[in-house]
């Protein structure tokens, strides 16, 4: 069978009539989207979220601030220090 052979057959009558037409109005799928990755889709969600990323934004500055700070400060004292105290403590025992 060619293929001339075969597309006169799909074309005939008798087919046709069993077969079912063509669909035309197909409708597509939404696309599915990750609200834990997507802020505006969680905000839609969940209008709250908006004020909880906030807050964790301005902790989360608060924190590295803090630690910026202690850098500055020194609040750990010197090495000298800690090698006697480290020594105090292995004589102590």
């Amino acid at each position: 069978m060619t293929n001339s052979d075969f597309a006169r057959l799909i074309r005939s009558e008798e087919i046709t009539k069993v077969v079912r037409p063509c669909r035309k109005n197909t409708k597509k799928h939404k696309v599915h989207r990750n609200p834990l990755k997507k802020p505006a889709l969680m905000v839609k969600l969940n209008p709250y979220a908006k004020v909880l990323r906030r807050a964790a934004v301005i902790a989360s500055q608060k924190i590295e601030k803090a630690g910026r700070r202690r850098l500055r400060l020194r609040i750990w004292p010197p090495r000298r220090q800690l090698k006697s105290l480290l020594l105090e403590l292995l004589i102590c025992r």
